[in-house]
Order: structure tokens, then C-alpha cells, then sequence
């Protein structure tokens, strides 16, 4: 899945607007400004290299980001002079790694090196006279660590606890309320879990709770409070709140443990049939749906929403001489990233309506990143799109921004129409451009989101996963069209045990 795809002539300038774009890009994936500097620092220290340290200077640079199963992607290419000996030196960075403060780098080439040690890998091959410098970061959209948030005056009481926890938890600690909560005002992650001091020299935790419970976006956290003093009366005062629990000190750890997994897992649970019953109501009524046919093509979907995650969209657009289906997949993980992309789908809706009479899904596409680029709801959302316009008289169209490649199934066999773009709106300059397909009668197209094809618990298993599945789609070709949706549905299903972990959708057409 393409985020970002841009060339640039190779100067020192554009290493400053390289930084802007990636700093959009990022911003977009959740990134705050501390998580974006390793990718600027990379991209500065590998083009500056290129421009003022080798025997032939580039005349491009190339920026390329990809989420790939549970990986983030980042590519930096130039057409400059080859990189020699690039596994010694790399080898020679990781020794001087170990004695060196991150953001510190030396000014003999090792640096460039340096800067990648916060990716997972870092390589470097030539192809075609390009130099492909390539680094490799866990994906935005993995499931993280719950979030805890300790507050406590007592500094080793507060390393202490950090260490029984930080294996299964992400720990921020905080030494009184009024620190605690100026860190909570302005964090754009709360925590999911509360661990509270009643007493303290700063405050006390009564006060803090208190403060807490008359915010709308923090009063619903899980909260628990510790006291080394159950007598005294600020603690007494404390058992009466409404928390999820009261633990007193010294605090035993298989007991911490035990208590914080009982109280998320109450809490999650408590959101889900929230979720559930809301989401019940919403998704019987924007479920997706498309005609059995349109013009001289038959369909046949088959969709399945996954308990929690973002949302798998397909619209239907009616125009004067030509149909539009779009498909899209709005990212995010938990119950409330599936609230909004259905509450979101009106949104589009009305947005993408007011283009129906647009006879190239290129243009429409590019309209769409411009709105997401521009529009305050949309410039916190992340999607793929793509649109398939199907005109009178059999001819296609087809556009895409960072989807899935649609499939098309022949005689030959099944292969991947390569058509592709940056997700909308990271770039304000996107154009996306359209192809046109003939289909020949019994020729098949697939369009489908992420989700058939990325399952497994890492990428070499997503990759055995795709190749059986496009091998199953395969044997399908003449089958009829509805019964060979329903066999590739049912074979999906069994992989996943009918509980996938992301919205999955496809769409077959055959032509008559």
C-alpha cells in the first residue's frame, strides 16, 4: 500500500521540501514530531551524502513509503555515484552505535549509518544506476501496548512500579496531579489505564481524580488508586469515588498485574457492547451494496466487518452516461475507529455524489485527495480509494490511491493490472490518472481491500496466505460467477476461522 511516491531534482533544497512532505505524510500516520526524526534524519543524511561526498553528484531523488503486512516501508533513491563498501561501514556503525547518544553523528560517512539505527533494517542495493537505500519500521496501524499512566510522589515507589508492568505495558509516570493532568491536556494519546497515589505532598489524588471525572474526553478512563495509609481520612474519602479499584501499598506485582488486566479488560469489554449495539444499527444500514448487474456486467460481493478496526466502504455512483463504484478502506484500529469510518461514509457520500457526472475516476480521485488535503474532518483520515467507472457500451475505466492491485481473470490465467497511487491527501500536489480495460466476454475483474489478502501473524506468512488465495480465485474461472464468489468467500473464511482481523470486502465482475 503506496503513502508516498515523489521525485525531485537532487539539490539542497529539496532535501528541505522532502522534510516538509515526510512531515505530512507522518503527521497523517500518527507520528508526533520525536517519531518523525529518524525519517528526516535519514533522508538528510543519505541525499546530503549523495550531493557533496561522492565522485558523481544525482540529478533525482526519489522518496517511496509503503505499508507492506506489519511493516512500514521507507525507500530513499538517487541516480548519483555508487555506494562502495556499504556492508563495512554499516557493520563499523553498529559498533560506534553503542557508545554514541542518538541525534549525535560523526562527519566521516558514518553517520548516514547512524541515522538508520531506529529502523528495524537498513540496506542498500544498486539497480539500473539508482542507489536503493531501504529501511524497514514496524507498521503505524500494529496494535500497541496498553498505556498506563502512574502518578506517585515517591520516585522509587514509581520506578518500581514502572518495572513490574513495562513488559506488558507503555508507562508514562508522573510525580503529582498537576503534572499528570498538564501531560494529559496536551498528549494526543490518553492512556488506557489510571494508577494513582491518594496521598502526596503535591495534592493529593482525591483532587486529581476529582478534576478528572468533569472531563468529557477523560472521564471514562479506568482508574484505580493505591494508599499506603487506608486510615487516613483523604483515603477514606477516596474508597467513595466512583473508580475500578483501590489497591493498598506495599503493592505486590502478580496482584498489580492481575488487577490492571482485570480492570482493561472490563473496560474493553464495556466498550464493545457499546460499540456493538451501535454499530449493529449503523451497519445494517450502510452496508455495502451494489446492483447484480450494471450495463453488460455482472457482480457478485462479499464483505465481512471485523469486530474492531477501521471500515470498508463501496459506494455506488449514478451519473448521465457512466457508473462509478468506489471502494475504499478508512484505517484505524478499535471500536472507535469503526464508529467513525461508518459515521464518515455520509460524509464521502455527499462529497463524492457532487463528482457522479465525472466521466474519468482519475479526476475524481484527484478531487478527493484535494478534500481530504483541505477538509477538517478529512485531514485526520486515512484511506485507500478506488474507483471503477463502467460507461455504456462495455468500456472501463479504473484509478487507484495506495489500494490493493485489482485482479483480472482470463483464460491465461490471473494477473495484476498495475495501476497505483499515493493515498489521497498526504500529497497536495497528487494527480491521479485513469486506465481503461476491455474486458472480453467471460473475462473476470477483482477489486478488493487489504484484508483478503493480509492474513498471518507476520509478512512471510501474509505472503503464503496471498499466494494460496490467489491460487484458490484461480481455480475458480469457470466456475459461475456467483458460486465462485461464494467458494472463494467460503475458503477465506476457513483461513481465518471466520473471525478476521480487519474489514474484508471483494468485488467480482464478469462481462457478458
Amino acid at each position: 500500500m503506496r503513502l508516498l511516491e515523489k521525485t525531485y531534482e537532487a539539490s539542497a533544497k529539496s532535501i528541505r521540501d522532502i522534510h516538509v512532505d515526510l512531515k505530512v505524510c507522518l503527521l497523517r500516520l500518527g507520528y508526533c514530531e520525536s517519531e518523525q526524526d529518524p525519517f528526516l534524519l535519514c533522508a538528510s543524511e543519505i541525499f546530503t551524502n549523495a550531493l557533496k561526498h561522492t565522485n558523481r553528484a544525482p540529478t533525482a531523488f526519489k522518496v517511496l513509503m509503503d505499508i507492506h503486512g506489519n511493516k512500514l516501508l521507507f525507500q530513499l533513491i538517487d541516480d548519483g555515484f555508487a555506494f562502495k563498501n556499504f556492508e563495512t561501514k554499516h557493520q563499523a556503525s553498529k559498533e560506534q552505535s553503542a557508545t554514541m547518544k542518538h541525534g549525535v553523528l560523526e562527519t566521516s560517512g558514518i553517520g548516514l549509518f547512524l541515522a538508520g539505527r531506529d529502523f528495524t533494517d537498513f540496506t542498500y542495493t544498486r539497480m539500473e544506476e539508482w542507489n536503493h537505500y531501504s529501511l524497514s519500521a514496524p507498521s503505524p496501524f500494529l496494535q500497541q501496548k496498553p498505556s498506563v499512566l502512574i502518578i506517585d510522589d515517591d520516585s522509587a515507589q514509581l520506578d518500581l512500579l514502572t518495572l513490574y508492568i513495562s513488559t506488558s505495558y507503555s508507562v508514562q509516570q508522573a510525580v503529582s496531579g498537576q503534572s499528570a493532568m498538564e501531560w494529559l491536556n496536551k498528549t494526543e494519546s490518553p492512556p488506557n489505564l489510571i494508577l494513582c497515589d491518594v496521598i502526596m505532598q503535591d495534592g493529593n489524588g482525591v483532587d486529581f481524580c476529582l478534576t478528572l471525572q468533569k472531563s468529557k474526553d477523560l472521564a471514562l478512563i479506568p482508574f484505580i488508586f493505591m494508599t499506603g495509609t487506608p486510615e487516613n481520612l483523604t483515603a477514606k474519602t477516596a474508597e467513595n469515588l466512583p473508580v475500578n479499584d483501590f489497591l493498598t501499598k506495599p503493592v505486590r506485582k502478580e496482584n498489580l498485574l492481575k488487577i490492571i488486566k482485570r480492570t482493561l479488560s472490563k473496560a474493553s469489554q464495556d466498550q464493545r457492547i457499546i460499540g456493538e449495539r451501535l454499530d449493529k444499527d449503523i451497519t445494517s444500514i450502510l452496508s455495502p451494496a451494489l446492483p447484480d448487474k450494471i450495463g453488460d456486467y455482472n457482480m457478485a460481493l462479499k464483505w465481512q466487518a471485523a469486530e474492531a478496526g477501521g471500515g470498508d466502504i463501496v459506494l455506488h455512483l449514478k451519473g448521465d452516461n457512466c457508473d462509478h463504484i468506489v471502494v475504499m478502506d478508512i484505517m484505524g484500529h478499535g471500536a472507535q475507529a469503526k464508529f467513525f469510518s461508518h459515521s464518515f461514509i455520509g460524509y464521502l457520500n455527499g462529497f463524492l455524489s457532487a463528482q457522479s457526472d465525472v466521466q474519468d475516476p482519475g479526476i475524481i480521485l484527484t478531487a478527493l485527495s484535494r478534500f481530504l488535503q483541505t477538509d477538517k474532518i478529512g485531514e485526520k483520515t486515512i484511506l485507500t480509494a478506488q474507483i471503477l467507472t463502467i460507461f455504456k457500451g462495455s468500456a472501463l475505466k479504473i484509478a487507484s490511491a495506495g489500494h490493493p492491485l485489482p485482479l483480472l481473470q482470463n483464460e491465461a490465467g490471473l494477473s495484476e493490472i498495475q495501476i497505483d497511487g499515493a493515498i489521497p491527501g498526504l500529497d497536495p500536489q497528487a494527480s491521479y490518472s485513469s486506465t481503461t480495460l476491455n474486458l472480453k466476454a467471460g473475462e473476470r475483474l477483482m477489486l478488493y481491500t487489504d484484508g483478503l489478502m493480509e492474513v498471518g501473524i507476520n509478512t512471510d506468512a501474509m505472503e503464503v496466505h496471498e499466494r494460496n488465495m490467489k491460487k484458490h480465485i484461480k481455480a475458480q474461472h469457470s466456475t459461475e460467477l456467483n458460486n465462485a464468489a461464494t467458494e472463494i468467500w467460503n475458503y477465506f473464511s476457513k483461513q481465518t476461522n471466520s473471525a478476521p482481523n480487519d474489514d474484508t470486502l471483494f468485488i467480482l465482475l464478469q462481462r457478458d
